[in-house]
Order: structure tokens, then sequence, then C-alpha cells
């Protein structure tokens, strides 16, 4: 109930800042209230969020009472006859935080009288390592990041090999920000040994050298591309253009064959496919192709026998006279071999 209410708040105050055009919505949240999410945090199992929850400014929602006691304000506003009000739901022992506020809390201010002080310290430290460490996460994504598809993020899983087990953890939290302990454990898991794990909202795919996550990943095309004479071919759903000519064109990937070959088809691989005497799929992890990149990859294929894995491998066909093909990018966008 009272996660709701806070999502509430904030929607609320998200709505009418957007409509004012408010630049900061400020929040009344105190030491007290720092303390108390601190110990529910502990209690729950804190990462290094919750060790160092209610930052003073996080986006454009800031806490600019957050150093001062719920005590002190208090004071403060009785000294200057200045009237507020306390929620009644405050005292009610059926809330976990209030249980911290009335039992636990007073029990930690007994036993430090200094609390406050003491407090502020290990608040201002805490925002301090919470800052450092964001920024070397940030860095080690932006460090590690591949080109990515629209609909995901890739990110080079030897690179992030090379940093601490804790940040590439925290690296995981920042691309799903629900994942917990567990999640983390697993993802880390996957990284070292391969594999597919679902975090919270996000699926995350280790494959050779490429870490992928995504929400929503559309369907591979599924098409085909008839090539029956010399000319000009795009495929906008692979973000490629096909040249095939009597003459080398000096493409990006280019592969030569028998002009008896024609007709050929190209596509996206289909089951049953074979690269001479060997399955498509087993050629392609001998090649070391990252599992989500093979559904993407085009192949040139006369039926089932594919003849060139673009980009990769081609069989050697004899006879004259000779049909080059080239493939170039369509788009200056993302396609399957931007790596």
């Amino acid at each position: 109930l009272e996660e709701a209410g806070r999502l509430a708040r904030y929607g609320f105050f998200d709505e009418l800042a957007r409509d004012l055009g408010a630049e900061l919505i400020l929040t009344g949240h105190t030491l007290t209230d720092w303390a108390e999410s601190l110990l529910l945090n502990l209690m729950r199992g804190a990462g290094l969020r919750g060790l160092s929850p209610l930052p003073p400014k996080k986006g454009r929602v800031a806490r600019p009472l957050i150093l001062l006691t719920k005590e002190e304000i208090e004071a403060w506003l009785r000294e200057r006859g200045v009237p507020f009000l306390v929620d009644r739901s405050n005292y009610s022992l059926d809330f976990k935080r209030n249980w911290v506020r009335w039992r636990l809390l007073p029990l930690l201010k007994e036993g430090s009288p200094a609390w406050p002080e003491n407090l502020r310290r290990a608040l201002i430290s805490s925002w301090e390592a919470r800052a450092f460490v964001e920024a070397e996460v940030e860095k080690a994504l932006s460090f590690s990041e591949k080109p990515s598809p629209p609909w995901g993020r890739v990110f080079s899983r030897e690179r992030l090999l090379g940093y601490n087990k804790f940040l590439v953890k925290l690296a995981f939290q920042s691309l799903a920000p629900e994942a917990g302990f567990e999640h983390l454990e697993a993802a880390w898991e996957r990284l070292l040994e391969g594999g597919e794990v679902h975090l919270p909202g996000v699926k995350m795919e280790v494959s050779e050298d490429d870490v992928l996550f995504w929400s929503r990943r559309p369907e591979p095309w599924r098409g085909e591309l008839v090539v029956s004479r010399p000319g000009a071919y795009e495929v906008p759903e692979l973000n490629l253009k096909l040249y095939v000519s009597p003459k080398p064109l000096g493409g990006v990937f280019e592969a030569s064959f028998p002009e008896g070959v024609l007709p050929v088809s190209l596509r996206t691989r289909r089951e049953g496919d074979r690269f001479g005497s060997k399955a498509l799929k087993k050629v392609l992890i001998d090649l070391k192709v990252p599992r989500w990149r093979r559904d993407w990859l085009p192949v040139l294929a006369k039926g089932s026998q594919v003849l060139w894995i673009v980009g990769y491998r081609a069989k050697r066909l004899e006879g004259e006279p000779r049909l080059h093909f080239s493939v170039t990018k369509l788009r200056d966008e993302f396609w399957v071999y931007d790596n």
C-alpha cells in the first residue's frame, strides 16, 4: 500500500512538473527518513542502492532537507508558530516502516546520543561512494557497448569481464533496475558461462562476445529475394543492398559464382539448411557467430543448400563466366555486422 502511494505521488508530481515546465521537484525527506529507509533496506537485504537510499538529487527530484532530522525541522516550525500536519497513518504499526520508526530507531538514538551528526557523516560518505561507483558503471558500459539494434543493447563480453564482479553486477542492475541479488548473481554466471537469463523486465543473452539485453525482440525477416539476373536489389528488412554484376564491384562483402548458378535466393537461415556436407547451424557455431545474430544473417542459397554465408564464408563453385555478388549497407543504421 505504501509503495502504491509512493508511485501515485511521484506520478502526480511528474505530470504536474511537465504541465508547469518545472525543472525540479522538491520533496520533504529528512535525515530521519533516510535512517528509516537504510534500516528497512538492511532488513530486506540491501545492495549499494539500498545502503545509500534517498540521494540528495536524482533526475529532477531533489531533497533539500535531507541533512536535517525530523525533530530539528519540527522544532524550527514550532519556534516560528508555523502549523504543520502529521499523517495519522504514520502511527500504524501495520506498516513495516512505522515499526522501524517507533521500535527500532529509538534504540539507535538511545545507544548513540550523537546520532544526527554521525548519520550525517555516514550519509555524505554514502552519497560520495554511490556517485563515484555510478560514474564508473557508466564508463564501463560506455566502453563495453557495441553498435546495437534499435530494440536492444549489445555489450562486449570480453570487455565486461575485464571489470570487477561488483561493478559488472551494478552495470547489469542499471540495465534492469528491478533486478535483485539472485538475479544479478544469475546474470554474472551467464556472463561467465554463456546462455540466457530472465531479469525483471529484461532478458539477457550471452553468446560468443555478445551480451545482448532486450525487452521486446522483433521476429527476424523470413522473406526471400529471388535473384534471376544481374542488377541491384534492396532488402530494407536487413538494411542491405545486393549487386549482381559480371564485374567486381568492391562492396563490403563479395563472392563470385558461375553464371549458371542463377536463379538463387537471398534470405535468412531456415530449418534444414546446409553448407556443403554440414548443417548450417553447426557451421555458424564454428564461425563463432553470436546466436542472436544468426537469425538476421543473410545467406545466398539454392534450395536448402547455402552457397554464401554473407560476410563469413562462400562455397567455391567451378565454372565460367563468373558473376560477382556484392553486399553493402543500405542505410546508415544498424545491420547485423555492426559489432
